[in-house]
């Protein structure tokens, strides 16, 4: 199997062109990350990179007793040529570009790659109307579930503003399409200000419509995890515990036992009441997503306090990708113990150099230590670092 890093893709479905050229930030992210699949693939797998990875990384990855997917760029795709042969290709995220891209790849060093098709339907599924759907299925489904907590489609600024004054706080205005933090605006007060008015009407521009739901007094972010193995079906793989900023922006996952990370789940909503959850969203998903969408789904649930008890938002977004929570789960079973604990995590600096000397600084203070083919504390870079590295993806233990 080829794997391939393509962050942002939710903007890239939006566009829906073969031709669309993401964001100059997102161009950088998929650069420095580029071999981030490599932490889920399989060990005979393939990682398509930008550029070929450093001698000293690869002799870091080499001397950890683990054997690790290749990475493959155009410098040297010929070396690989007769292995990529008819092998599957997995994006982070389907769109017509990324398939694009790699179409041009396969004719011309004629592989006969099994690409993924793109369906118009994707384009739906990606969008966040598709998580307040499953939010209104699951609210027939489980009464208990507060109805104030599904957004509203608005599209235009006068509907923003007559929302804010007939029921004043704070709240939360979302593009319908983006990811990880990104297209969100927060809102307070009965009037908008400059700035934000300005954010506003180029959310609109861009996409014709805004949601925007009351903003919610957050515990906890949890997501579920699934798989639609293009057959019908839609399998569980498991739970994730990530952490947001102040602006929910993705910040880090919990590496941790599934054991361990239901039990802090059900320290604020019953067993009984996630485990409803999850079969309901299945039921959702066996019926939206499995009859045309093959990969992975990544499920945003969250714990929220009101009135001084805990409640469970069961659908905040649908990700029709793979996610950072996936990967955090793949982590776990592969690099740690069933007793291991660590933490996955994104960093970002827009001045160059000042990544590098972070990641210099955290290996000096914490060593990694690796024994029996498993992590077993310090830091590790999980992709190659240097002078103009913007984005630092690790593991801390």
């Amino acid at each position: 199997m080829l794997h391939f890093f393509n962050p942002g893709h939710e903007m890239a479905v939006l566009n829906s062109s073969p031709y669309y050229t993401p964001p100059v930030r997102q161009v950088k992210m998929r650069y420095d990350l580029a071999y981030l699949p490599a932490w889920y693939a399989s060990e005979n797998d393939f990682i398509w990179v930008e550029k070929d990875l450093p001698t000293d990384f690869l002799r870091c990855l080499e001397g950890e007793e683990r054997s690790m997917p290749k990475a493959v760029s155009k410098q040297h795709i010929e070396t690989y040529l007769s292995q990529l042969s008819h092998t599957k290709l997995a994006l982070w995220g389907v769109s017509p570009s990324a398939v694009r891209f790699f179409e041009q790849i396969d004719q011309q060093y004629r592989l006969h790659l099994a690409l993924p098709v793109w369906h118009e339907d994707y384009r739906k599924l990606c969008s966040r109307r598709t998580a307040k759907q499953c939010l209104e299925f699951l609210i027939a489904k489980m009464p208990q579930i507060r109805r104030e907590i599904v957004p509203q489609y608005v599209s235009n600024i006068e509907d923003v503003e007559n929302i804010l004054k007939k029921n004043p706080g704070q709240y939360l205005v979302k593009s319908p399409f983006s990811s990880s933090g990104r297209g969100l605006l927060w809102l307070s007060g009965e009037e908008i200000d400059r700035p934000s008015r300005q954010l506003l009407s180029g959310m609109l521009k861009r996409q014709g419509n805004v949601s925007i739901e009351k903003a919610l007094q957050k515990k906890e972010d949890f997501s579920l995890q699934f798989h639609a193995n293009g057959d019908g079906k839609i399998t569980f793989v498991g739970y994730s515990l990530f952490k947001t900023d102040v602006k929910g922006n993705y910040l880090s996952s919990l590496i941790a036992s599934q054991q361990s990370i239901q039990e802090h789940i059900i320290q604020y909503i019953s067993a009984s009441s996630i485990e409803t959850a999850k079969q309901f969203i299945m039921q959702y998903l066996t019926i939206h997503f499995a009859p045309v969408y093959v990969g992975h789904i990544g499920v945003d649930l969250m714990i929220y306090e009101e009135n001084g008890t805990c409640v469970l938002h069961p659908c905040v977004e649908i990700n029709a990708r793979t996610t950072m929570g996936y990967l955090a789960l793949r982590l776990q079973k592969r690099f740690f113990g069933e007793d291991g604990h660590a933490h996955f995590q994104i960093a970002y600096a827009a001045t160059p150099g000042e990544i590098l000397r972070r990641h210099q600084e955290l290996q000096s203070r914490n060593p990694l230590v690796f024994a029996n083919g498993k992590i077993r504390s310090g830091y590790l870079s999980l992709c190659p670092v240097d002078e103009c590295t913007q984005y630092l993806s690790f593991v801390l233990k």
